[in-house]
């Protein structure tokens, strides 16, 4: 069985989403629905020593051309989980999450 990290692990990624379209998607991302909802500090418990805690930017955009984006900063900060309970999490996370274009 995998080590629990000893410290919090900190994973950001900016996002072409608004904070409503971030958090309608979220529950379908973390295949529940979060303990807390507050957009600035949405929690996630698995236990009593695993929790995720998700932070998001002030929303703002950018600007390609004539197009205007949704631009969000997301901070999550993993206390309590093993490497590979991060990376499968990331994967998941990443697959709701992705924006395509042609």
């Amino acid at each position: 069985m995998a080590e629990r990290m000893a410290e919090p692990v900190r994973v950001e990624r900016h996002l072409a989403i608004s904070h409503k379209d971030f958090l309608r998607t979220l529950p379908a991302a973390l295949g529940r629905r979060p303990d807390t909802e507050d957009p600035a500090n949405i929690l996630v418990k698995s236990g009593p020593d695993k929790r995720l805690e998700i932070r998001l930017s002030p929303e703002g955009t950018r600007q390609i051309g004539a197009l205007t984006l949704p631009q969000t900063g997301v901070a999550l900060e993993f206390v309590g989980y093993t490497p590979q309970e991060i990376e499968q999490f990331m994967l998941r996370f990443d697959a709701y999450y992705r924006r395509g274009g042609g």
